[in-house]
């Protein structure tokens, strides 16, 4: 009999084990998150400002020893805008650089900003360059003869700073999260350019 009770025991213990075993085994696992960019959103408000300035971008003396002119063609290469987004979120799965091509702000007028073509990428923290859709700029120069030219050519800038809310969605669920921070663009305007002429017989 003691051992028909003791059998009873072993027996109901182990299907206790077992259907918690069963049950662990087949408890669901949360879904991976995998968050993508939505869309950018850029905001006129009292933290959005703008300024102007010039840094220099190529400078050349051209020698002529002759006693004729010569003429001087020079292209110069037209430098990166850059495009730079900061925040405070820590969440790594918000930052890094995203797929999804946006367009940034070209200017303010009447406090509204403007945006350009979609070309840019998400990226916190690092700034992003890329060509300007502006032409080569073109110097041409006549030196008379005798004649030492210093030339300097500036390319003239505008910097824009505001805030913006970042839209992330969940591929999975579709659920979104918004982040936000501050954006910055070195956007050029043109160039300039001052050349002086020095006797050198």
């Amino acid at each position: 009999m003691k051992h028909i009770f003791y059998l009873l025991i072993c027996s109901a213990l182990f299907f206790s084990c077992k259907k918690g075993s069963d049950q662990s085994a087949t408890t669901p696992q949360p879904a991976a998150v995998n968050y993508q960019l939505d869309h950018v959103t850029f905001l006129v408000n009292e933290h959005t400002t703008t300024r102007s300035d010039s840094t220099i971008l190529y400078q050349r003396q051209i020698v002529n020893n002759a006693v004729n002119s010569l003429e001087a063609n020079i292209g110069v290469p037209t430098p990166d805008e850059t495009s730079k987004f900061t925040t405070n979120n820590t969440d790594t799965r918000l930052q890094g650089t995203f797929a999804t091509k946006i367009s940034i702000p070209v200017a303010l007028t009447n406090q509204a900003l403007i945006t350009g073509e979609k070309k840019w990428s998400y990226s916190v923290n690092q700034s992003e360059g890329k060509a300007a859709n502006i032409d080569q700029y073109q110097v041409k120069l006549s030196v008379t003869g005798y004649t030492k030219i210093s030339l300097d050519v500036y390319a003239k800038w505008q910097t824009l700073q505001t805030d913006y809310l970042a839209t992330f969605k969940d591929t999975g669920s579709g659920k979104t999260i918004e982040v936000s921070g501050t954006w910055e663009g070195r956007l050029l305007q043109g160039f300039s350019q001052v050349a002086s002429a020095t006797p050198i017989k």
